[in-house]
Order: structure tokens, then C-alpha cells, then sequence
């Protein structure tokens, strides 16, 4: 059984490690529009 839960672990961990990817693409996505927006509103002040 060591193999199985190896392979538990494994899977838990890309599964984990795809959704950090996840919100770190929509935390910079974010963070990239909010600064677009800010160079906006300052360009038209």
C-alpha cells in the first residue's frame, strides 16, 4: 500500500499545485488590469 499512498501524495500535490497556478494567473491578471486602469484615469487627468 506505501506505492498508493505515494501516488495519493503525488496527485494531491499536482492537484494543489494547479490551483496555486491558477490563482496566482488571476491575482496577476488582476493586479495587471487595476494598474492599467490606474495609467488610464491618471492619462486622463
Amino acid at each position: 500500500m506505501p506505492v498508493f499512498q505515494s501516488l495519493s501524495f503525488i496527485f494531491s500535490f499536482v492537484v494543489d499545485l494547479r490551483i496555486h497556478f491558477v490563482f496566482i494567473n488571476y491575482f496577476y491578471f488582476f493586479c495587471l488590469l487595476w494598474f492599467l486602469s490606474g495609467l488610464a484615469v491618471l492619462s486622463v487627468f
